[in-house]
């Protein structure tokens, strides 16, 4: 519990506080080492800005606001380059293509399939593979927890695959082996 209040607090927080990170972008990164070409690379956070003008978007652009998304709006911001419509985000790309009824499933189906996965954790009895299925649940909620801040990458190869790799080791894991009884 303390783990998804602070995911979500944080996020909220980024993304109610964009406009002004966005302003202070340069001068952050003016503060980060940068004596090599390595670290230059590294510490490089202005391409961090898409984020942020993604969030602003999702709160503010009133072409974001509809119920089952417009399509047409992806299109077009790609023909103009439009900072207005970036959806550089997962939550701004499901909202976009699919509205507020798509983002209300995919949070419902994402809160839905966690209750399921720790309620299966919980009830796993032998440590070894109690410990296995922790290691897959913590990454495939790590992935969900990037595709929220860096943008959605489950639709890209390789990811998709580890992704769906995971979630099947998950679920024989929770396989308790048992013949079922006829």
């Amino acid at each position: 519990m303390v783990l998804y209040g602070v995911a979500l607090t944080g996020f909220a927080a980024l993304m109610l506080n964009s406009d002004t990170l966005l302003r202070s972008l340069e001068q952050l990164d003016s503060y980060l080492p940068k004596d090599s070409d390595a670290e230059a690379q590294a510490f490089r956070i202005t391409t961090f800005s898409e984020r942020l003008i993604s969030f602003r978007n999702v709160l503010t652009n009133p072409e974001f606001h509809t119920w089952f998304g417009n399509r047409s709006q992806v299109y077009e911001d790609l023909a103009e380059e439009s900072h207005d419509n970036v959806a550089h985000d997962q939550i701004g790309q499901i909202l976009v293509n699919f509205g507020f009824v798509g983002l209300g499933f995919f949070l419902g189906v994402t809160v839905l399939a966690l209750i399921i996965a720790h309620r299966a954790i919980f009830h796993q009895r032998d440590p070894p593979r109690r410990k296995m299925m922790l290691g897959c649940l913590s990454v495939l909620i790590a992935t969900l927890l990037s595709g929220m801040l860096f943008g959605s990458h489950l639709g890209l190869f390789p990811v998709n695959i580890y992704f769906a790799l995971l979630a099947g080791c998950f679920c024989s894991l929770n396989m308790d082996g048992k013949p079922n009884a006829a």
